[in-house]
């Protein structure tokens, strides 16, 4: 880790690339929509649906609130900007490795408990779990379960793996997109003034 960098690793929700993106696709439909000839009921829904998505967006990217946070406590994940009670936080007592894979475009990260943890605050039904084997393959279901998409905000996973190497060396950070365990990079010291 670099000199005079905090090792707490925080990603929080923003404006970002994928939701700039987004909000400009939206605007351009409206745009489309307003000047090229259409009934006037197309109109309306293509300009309240993409108008409501641009809110959506935006809101959720005003929010600021922290996605994923590792510190000496234990790890936090939020799955949604929008939604308080989404955040669940894992005592690193409860982690035994962070595993990071994707589906289609989305990069997810999930945590794999211990053997004995105590149980998770929700269940899944049978239509989530349908959901989480076909965007989690390969991955234990109970670990997909705990997982949220870098959708929103942006992962780092080389500050993540210094951050979780820093607080737990005994907790493994596991790309599974590139097969390989993320090692942290060496931490680095300020010249000594004295010498």
């Amino acid at each position: 880790m670099p000199a005079g960098e905090s090792p707490v690793y925080e990603a929080k929700y923003g404006l970002n690339r994928q939701s700039a993106r987004l909000i400009t696709i939206c605007l351009a439909f409206c745009v489309l929509m307003i000047v090229l000839p259409a009934p006037l009921w197309a109109r309306i829904f293509v300009v309240g649906f993409a108008g409501l998505g641009v809110l959506i967006v935006a809101a959720a990217s005003l929010t600021r609130r922290t996605a994923l946070r590792v510190d000496a406590a234990g790890v936090s994940l939020r799955q949604s900007p929008l939604q308080p009670g989404s955040a669940v936080f894992y005592p690193w007592e409860d982690i035994e490795k962070l595993l990071i894979w994707q589906y289609q475009r989305l990069v997810y990260v999930g945590v794999q408990r211990r053997e004995g943890a105590a149980p998770l605050p929700r269940r899944a039904g049978p239509t989530a779990r349908a959901a989480l084997a076909a965007t989690s393959p390969g991955i234990p279901q109970e670990t997909a379960a705990t997982a949220v998409a870098a959708n929103g905000w942006v992962l780092d996973p080389q500050r993540l793996a210094d951050a979780v190497a820093h607080f737990a060396p005994a907790v493994d950070v596991l790309d599974t997109i590139s097969g390989r365990p993320l090692k942290p990079r060496p931490r680095l010291r300020p010249p000594d003034p004295l010498a």
